[in-house]
């Protein structure tokens, strides 16, 4: 996933704006980050805009269940009076997971600047997934300084919105923490934290009258990814199926990555490993049992017929030991032809020719009853034949197993 940002807030991007750019895999770590124009940026096939605080501002509504048509035109006429520029040129965002009917944070920026950007982007071979803020209001207040084209921002957001400004801010008549208690429940809460890049960290620091904590942007731009806000709505907004596919990756990126699931990450693999430990426990098991039983079948060949010293094949050698018994003692055999004519009596067959030999035997034209018994194979099968039963007019072979 690759994360970015304009370097400076111009006017119009185009082809030559610098773009700030970060590389995650797992949307937790960076792995490359840097700075380029946007046809020298990474290729990578899901990219991902954040938005300055600067670029953005911040309006909760009330919005009346209207039909998602009509929707546009009702957040104009709602925040019209609010609005600095005509609401037309304007772009609108709901909070994620909003319904029309309740109240809810709207961000609004500038249409033509987005529109600009992505196409200066897609224009150097580059899709953009996610259009996403910086900062967003959030229950717990948060501040930011940053430099942006040889300029210092500080920017916090809270319960009450987020607020953005150069620092020292030489704008506004009031000191910059009157501006923070905007975003604040309570002036009186404990200073949040302030999160600042290397190079503004001395201003922050002087402004603020507090040490700031240093986070390089490339870190800034993963976490900020990390957040719910998609500005990519109304006319900027995906198909379907392009949103489908971007919460299929983000979701399988965080259920494999993302720390608060890393307990349920190790109890899957333990798990697998049970599952693979009980199946080697369980073939360990039989192949135990399955040399047990070869064993007692070799002792009982051995024990019946002593003169057989070397043992390959036990069944086999076995058979072969009952069948020389029965020859040298007169016995008739299952696979004789008495005991096979014998057991094509109940099947009432008939055949033209009769071919017996050593281990098989060939009847041509075989035929059976209509009403003849149907299990005569099964019979055959027993004895330890093969059967073979093919032509027209049929052929019956039966080749003795070994």
């Amino acid at each position: 996933m690759l994360l970015l940002t304009p370097s400076a807030t111009t006017d119009a991007p185009g082809p030559a704006t610098e773009w700030l750019w970060a590389r995650t895999t797992d949307g937790q770590r960076v792995d490359a980050h840097g700075s380029a124009p946007a046809s020298r940026l990474p290729a990578d096939g899901e990219m991902v805009l954040l938005l300055p605080p600067q670029l953005l501002s911040w309006h909760q509504v009330a919005v009346p269940k209207v039909a998602p048509s009509r929707l546009r035109a009702v957040l104009d006429g709602l925040l019209e009076d609010r609005l600095l520029d005509d609401a037309g040129q304007l772009h609108f965002a709901l909070a994620p997971g909003a319904k029309p009917g309740q109240t809810l944070w709207v961000a609004a920026l500038r249409a033509d600047w987005l529109r600009a950007a992505l196409a200066a982007l897609k224009t150097a071979g580059h899709a953009v997934a996610r259009v996403a803020p910086l900062l967003w209001p959030q229950p717990e207040p948060t501040q930011r300084a940053f430099e942006r084209g040889g300029q210092v921002w500080l920017a916090a957001a809270g319960p009450l919105g987020v607020v953005c400004a150069p620092c020292p801010p030489d704008s506004a008549p009031t000191p910059w923490a009157t501006l923070l208690d905007r975003v604040a429940d309570s002036p009186n809460d404990p200073a949040p934290t302030c999160i600042s890049e290397p190079a503004s960290a001395a201003l922050a620091e002087q402004v603020l009258q507090r040490p700031p904590d240093i986070v390089g942007t490339a870190e800034q731009l993963v976490r900020a990814a990390q957040g719910p806000w998609d500005l990519a709505q109304f006319e900027f907004s995906q198909s379907a199926q392009a949103r489908r596919g971007h919460w299929l990756r983000d979701t399988a990126r965080t259920l494999l990555h993302a720390p608060a699931w890393r307990p349920v990450r190790w109890g899957l693999a333990a798990l697998v490993l049970l599952q693979i430990a009980a199946l080697n426990i369980t073939a360990w098991r039989s192949q135990q049992a399955l040399a047990a039983k070869q064993a007692q079948i070799r002792q009982t060949l051995t024990e019946r017929f002593p003169q057989i010293t070397l043992v390959l094949d036990a069944p086999v050698q076995m058979r072969r030991a009952v069948a020389d018994l029965r020859q040298s003692s007169g016995e008739a055999s299952p696979r004789d032809l008495e005991a096979l004519l014998q057991d094509l009596a109940p099947a009432s067959a008939q055949w033209d020719t009769l071919e017996y030999g050593l281990g098989q035997v060939t009847l041509s034209g075989f035929r059976v009853a209509p009403q003849a018994d149907s299990n005569w194979k099964d019979r055959f099968e027993a004895a330890g034949w093969n059967v073979q039963l093919a032509g027209e007019p049929p052929v019956l072979t039966l080749k003795a197993r070994p």
